[in-house]
């Protein structure tokens, strides 16, 4: 007898259960930029990403993101390309520095990808 009564509970709230149509749905928006830096051979030697939502002071939420995988992009170079001893002693303006050298003087570059952002 209970087995029965269980069995019509589930019919009972399976039979209630209201499909919500997919465009109904508020689905959250990302916003985000991707950074690569690209060898001069074409091959992508590093990459970062950065969804944080926090802004600086008089910066778009973009331009806010894009300063910060631009100095997080330079640690990451030197991860991919250096002993670790380097890349533990180099701080953030030297890592910035170098990078930029490298792009401008060895064909290397860097591509800023906006993810969400309004063009």
């Amino acid at each position: 007898m209970e087995n029965e009564e269980l069995e019509q509970a589930k019919d009972k709230a399976f039979n209630e259960v209201k499909l919500i149509p997919v465009d109904s749905l508020v689905m959250p928006s990302l916003s985000g930029v991707v950074a690569l830096f690209i060898g001069k051979d074409g091959r992508v030697i590093a990459n970062v990403s950065d969804f944080n939502t926090s802004g600086y002071g008089g910066f778009s939420l973009q331009q806010a993101q894009e300063m910060r995988v631009k100095r997080s992009l330079a640690h990451e170079v030197f991860k991919s390309l250096s002993s670790p001893l380097i890349f533990d002693a180099i701080d953030t303006y030297d890592a910035q520095k170098i990078m930029d050298s490298m792009c401008s003087r060895c064909g290397c570059r860097v591509e800023i990808i906006a993810v969400g952002h309004e063009a």
